[in-house]
């Protein structure tokens, strides 16, 4: 796993953010992006991380922001789609999260 793909994949999925608690939100993301992240790439997960909690916090920490949850103007949360994100990354295929690829449902959160 390249820190490359990890940083697209995380900017990716967090990038359109928003909701009720933007930041809660974003963290769940993070938490499902690091243990998909750990059950495809174990070697390479923990040499970089070292663990599940500390890719989290890390990932959290840069991401995480009210600068980097924010929705666009004229955009606003959709709980569901928020969920779906989540779900979709939990089941996303190791290829994807390889490559960088976030699930679909992830480029929805923020809507008209």
């Amino acid at each position: 796993m390249h820190r490359t793909s990890f940083a697209v994949l995380l900017t990716a999925a967090i990038s359109a953010c928003g909701g009720s608690d933007p930041i809660s939100d974003c963290r769940k993301v993070s938490d499902a992006v690091c243990n998909r992240l750990f059950e495809c790439e174990p070697a390479g997960s923990q040499q970089l991380f070292g663990s599940v909690a500390n890719c989290t916090t890390i990932s959290s920490d840069r991401a995480c922001t009210p600068e980097g949850t924010a929705c666009p103007t004229g955009y606003s949360s959709n709980s569901g789609n928020w969920e779906r994100c989540i779900e979709d990354y939990r089941h996303a295929s190791c290829g994807d999260i390889a490559n960088g690829i976030p699930p679909a449902s992830c480029g929805t959160v923020c809507t008209r």
